[in-house]
Formats: structure tokens, sequence, C-alpha cells
């Protein structure tokens, strides 16, 4: 059987990763697992017109507040976890730190402008390539 020590979490701020957040809490909790939230801000994520410092800080802030939700939600539930924000493609970077983990929690869809019925393209193309077991909350 696949042990579970390490879980990460998508958060993007949208409905689905709070959800994959509360997913990903029960089974940490479930299995003794530790999570870790990363959130990933890409180059075309928001529109910031200063220079490379003055957007890495505002991204950053962004980040944080983007990950209190899913913070909230491991105290709630008593599980240990850390966080991170990286830059970069978000897939590519939740790609990389798969490989630290054991299974990999992502929402559905994320922000992105298109929802429909169909998957979204950063949740499908990491369950494509994920070297461990993902789910995929909706």
């Amino acid at each position: 059987m696949h042990e579970i020590r390490k879980i990460l979490v998508g958060v993007d701020g949208s409905a689905n990763s709070i959800r994959a957040a509360e997913m990903a809490a029960d089974l940490a909790k479930r299995y003794s697992a530790e999570t870790r939230l990363i959130f990933v801000i890409g180059g075309s994520d928001y529109t910031m017109l200063e220079g490379k410092e003055v957007w890495m800080e505002k991204a950053s802030h962004i980040g944080e507040n983007e990950l209190k939700k899913a913070e909230d939600i491991m105290i709630a539930a008593g599980v240990k976890y850390t966080k991170d924000i990286d830059f970069g493609h978000p897939v590519k970077k939740l790609l990389e730190n798969a490989k630290e983990s054991d299974m990999v929690v992502l929402g559905a869809h994320g922000k992105g402008a298109v929802k429909g019925i169909f998957m979204g393209s950063i949740s499908l193309r990491v369950s494509q390539e994920c070297p461990v077991p993902i789910v995929i909350v909706p």
C-alpha cells in the first residue's frame, strides 16, 4: 500500500482549491500526514506594471492572502502544514514539488477565465504528468 506522509496542495484562492484544502486536511488527519500548501504565481496571473521587485512584493502579498483560508482549514483540522509561495509556471512548479510528496490534491478548476464542464487546464496537465497519486476535487 502506498504510504502517505506528505500531501502537496495547490492553492489559488478559488472555491475548488479551498475544497481541495479541506480534502487534504481530512486525508492528512486520517494518515497522520503533513500538508504543504503552495501558491504559484505565474507571470501572466496579475497585471503589475512596476519593476520586478515591486511586482514580487505585491504578488507575495496576494499569495499570503490566498493561502490564509487554506491555512485556517489546516489549523482547524489540527494537522501539520507548511506553506510556500513560488513564482513560475503553475504546472511546472506543481510537478517539481510533487516529487517531494506522496500525494497531490488540486481543485478541478482554478481562478482561470474559462469555467465549464471540463477539468481545468492546470489540474489536467498536472494529472497527466504527476509522479505520485493525485486527487482532483470538484
